[in-house]
C-alpha cells in the first residue's frame, strides 16, 4: 500500500509534467486539488470502515480492499486519459481512494494487540510502512521509468495497488473466521 502511494507521489509532478505536458504551475495545481481528494478520502476511509465495522467483524479490512480496488481503474486512467475532464477526476479519485486505508489500519492495528501494546503496535506499522514501501518506492518506479519511461513504469505501484487489495480482500475471510472482538475502553 505505501508502496503504491509512495511510487505515485514521488513521480506525480515529473509524471504530468513530462508524460502528460503539463507547465509546473498547472501540474502544482493539479497536485494541490489531489491532495485534497487524499484528505477527503482519509476522512471517508474511516466513516465507511466504521460503519461496515458496525455490521461485519472484517468490515475495517473490507473498506480498505475496496478503496485499493476502486484505486486501481482510476490509476489506469490517470496514466493513460489524455488530459481533459476524465484526466481529472480519475486523478482526484485515484488520491480519493487511495488514502482510504489510513483510519481502517490503524484502528485494525489497535485490534490486534492488548492497550498496553498500542503505541509501539502502532509505530512498528508506520516505521515499517515507510521503511519497507515508501522509501524503495521511488527508487524502483525511478528504475523501470529508466528502462520503460514513466508512464509504464507507473503501472508497478498500480499492480501494487492491486496486488494491496487481494491481500485484504483475504484479510477479510481471516477476520470473518477468526474475530478479534475488543471490549472498547472504558
Amino acid at each position: 500500500m505505501a508502496f503504491a502511494a509512495g511510487g505515485f507521489l514521488a513521480w506525480f509532478i515529473d509524471f504530468l509534467t513530462t508524460v502528460k505536458g503539463m507547465s509546473d504551475e498547472q501540474a502544482f495545481i493539479v497536485f494541490a486539488a489531489s491532495l485534497l481528494g487524499g484528505l477527503v478520502g482519509v476522512v471517508t476511509g474511516g466513516i465507511v470502515a466504521d460503519r461496515l465495522r458496525q455490521r461485519f467483524t472484517f468490515g475495517r479490512q473490507a473498506a480498505v480492499a475496496f478503496g485499493f480496488a476502486a484505486t486501481v481503474p482510476c490509476a489506469l486512467g490517470a496514466i493513460f486519459l489524455d488530459v481533459g475532464p476524465l484526466f481529472y477526476v480519475a486523478v482526484w479519485m485515484q488520491m480519493f481512494f487511495v488514502s482510504w486505508y489510513h483510519g481502517p489500519i490503524a484502528a485494525a492495528v489497535d485490534d490486534l494487540v492488548t492497550q498496553d501494546r498500542a503505541v509501539t503496535a502502532q509505530a512498528s506499522y508506520i516505521f515499517l510502512m515507510h521503511l519497507l514501501g515508501t522509501a524503495p518506492a521511488s527508487y524502483w518506479v525511478g528504475v523501470l521509468a529508466d528502462e520503460i519511461g514513466l508512464k509504464l513504469a507507473l503501472l508497478l505501484p498500480t499492480a501494487s495497488m492491486g496486488l494491496a487489495a487481494l491481500v485484504f480482500a483475504a484479510a477479510c475471510k481471516s477476520v470473518a473466521r477468526n474475530p478479534v472482538v475488543k471490549e472498547p475502553a472504558s
